[in-house]
């Protein structure tokens, strides 16, 4: 066997090692169980995909909008969602190529969230809305409540990214990552590893402040969301820097009482970013929950419950 043989061979039997490893995790993964206890799960017909999201209640239209990270999904509002029912009418929508959602192998952007929210909005809540939306995803909200401001009554922001920040295309590096995490074999196998239990405890580690707020069972929650069919998509779009998006412009022109909910310790937009949107729009205000990561609704929910059902229910009669 000549050397070129050799090497073939072998590359040949390491891409078969690997498939068969990125096998292996995915069938330890199994299904995605549900999301959250109460309400009930339905359906919206998106053009690019079927959309899975949670409804309960009565009264007004809240929407809730997670963040866009590996593994997301409308479980992180799961400590949010049945109290904020007892006054609202809400919808917890898993995003296109998370959660229960489809997760169709195309390039994810943030125009395509921006749609997405903007045509959810329209035809599933039925009026103008409340919304409450987290870490990246806000900038989707904020663009949709710029270009359509009879949409919404009122917008919580919580950690919203740097405002500054986006707006332009992804770099070589990210166009590189991006792809490599599509390749077939050895890309599975690169995500897999990114995704790994340790990695993800330690990057929940890092969001949180409050080591008391999550627990092994919301670690093998977020190992089981990485690992299903199709969840490297988004993941490899948001890793390559095509889910930015500079919102100043649009935050400055929004048109409804907005509130920049902050933790104090946030570790990936820091609360001193919020000076930024405040100088960008005065009428905005602010919250800082103390001793508190980049999920407050989630390391405090009783008190963030109770400030945004009291904020949304004084607009409601007034």
């Amino acid at each position: 066997m000549t050397r070129t043989m050799q090497i073939a061979a072998g590359a040949g039997l390491t891409l078969v090692g690997l498939a068969g490893a990125n096998a292996v995790v995915r069938s330890r993964a199994g299904g995605l169980p549900e999301t959250l206890d109460t309400g009930e799960r339905l359906c919206y017909p998106w053009r690019h995909g079927r959309i899975s999201y949670q409804m309960a209640g009565q009264g007004d239209p809240l929407l809730l909008i997670h963040g866009i990270y590996a593994g997301a999904c409308n479980f992180e509002w799961r400590r949010n969602f049945e109290a904020l029912s007892h006054h609202f009418r809400v919808f917890a929508p898993d995003l296109l190529g998370f959660g229960h959602s489809d997760r169709p192998a195309l390039t994810y952007t943030d125009d395509l969230y921006v749609d997405l929210i903007h045509d959810f909005a329209r035809d599933v809540l039925d009026g103008p809305a409340f919304a409450i939306a987290s870490s990246l995803s806000s900038g989707f909200l904020v663009a949709d409540a710029a270009a359509n401001p009879s949409a919404y009554h009122s917008l919580v922001l919580v950690v919203p990214p740097a405002l500054q920040a986006g707006g332009e295309e992804p770099g070589l590096a990210g166009r590189a990552m991006h792809s490599l995490l599509r390749a077939p074999v050895v890309g599975t196998a690169l995500y897999n590893l990114m995704m790994s239990r340790p990695n993800i405890e330690a990057e929940l580690n890092k969001v949180y402040e409050r080591r008391d707020a999550f627990d092994a069972d919301t670690v093998r929650f977020y190992q089981r969301s990485t690992h299903q069919a199709g969840a490297r998509w988004a993941a490899s779009s948001f890793i390559g820097g095509y889910l930015s998006r500079n919102i100043r412009g649009e935050f400055r022109s929004l048109q409804m009482p907005v509130l920049l909910v902050w933790g104090d310790d946030a570790a990936y937009s820091p609360v001193g970013n919020a000076a930024a949107y405040l100088t960008a729009n005065p009428s905005a205000e602010l919250k800082v929950f103390e001793e508190c990561g980049n999920l407050p609704h989630d390391e405090y929910p009783e008190m963030f419950n109770r400030l945004v059902t009291e904020r949304f229910r004084a607009m409601v009669m007034a």
